[in-house]
């Protein structure tokens, strides 16, 4: 098993451990998980994955603490950063060029409501830069991640 495969052995082992806690604290998940360096002062995480080609990956995620650490929000928010990083890192084993990836986040309320989304930034040496998009969306009151179909009425068809 190379370095990449043990390293992300050791992070699915990490992860294994860390889904049955209520709540993560951003420092470990960063580092035990995502093999990472832990950025206090800024709340995000950096990694870098090498290639076989000797290609860089350099991997920033940004991890709000009081979103991971929460008990309804963060399992899933928690889920999610972690299979991004799983997945990045499995590609940037095998990339060819340099890459950056960074992950963000906006954080919005109205009432009970919590929107939480997430912005993924790739950018290639030489490419033009691909972004993707994920939200969550949680009521506070009742602790529950909602759906898309549960901001409309009954009967509404969302799409």
């Amino acid at each position: 098993m190379g370095t990449t495969g043990l390293r992300i052995a050791l992070a699915i082992a990490c992860v294994t451990a860390l889904a049955g806690a209520s709540s993560a604290h951003a420092d470990t998940l960063c580092n035990a998980v995502f093999g990472g360096q832990w950025e206090a002062q800024d709340d995000n995480c950096t990694t870098f994955i090498r290639s076989q080609r000797e290609a860089v990956l350099a991997l920033k995620v940004v991890v709000p603490q009081y979103l991971v650490g929460h008990p309804h929000m963060g399992p899933p928010i928690v889920e999610y950063l972690r299979d991004r990083v799983l997945s990045w890192r499995t590609a940037g084993s095998s990339m060819v060029r340099a890459s950056d990836v960074s992950i963000d986040y906006s954080a919005h309320s109205h009432r009970a409501l919590r929107s939480v989304v997430f912005r993924e930034t790739q950018q290639t040496v030489g490419n033009n830069a691909n972004n993707a998009v994920r939200s969550f969306v949680f009521d506070l009151g009742t602790g529950n991640q909602l759906s898309l179909a549960d901001l409309f009425k009954p009967g509404i068809d969302p799409l």
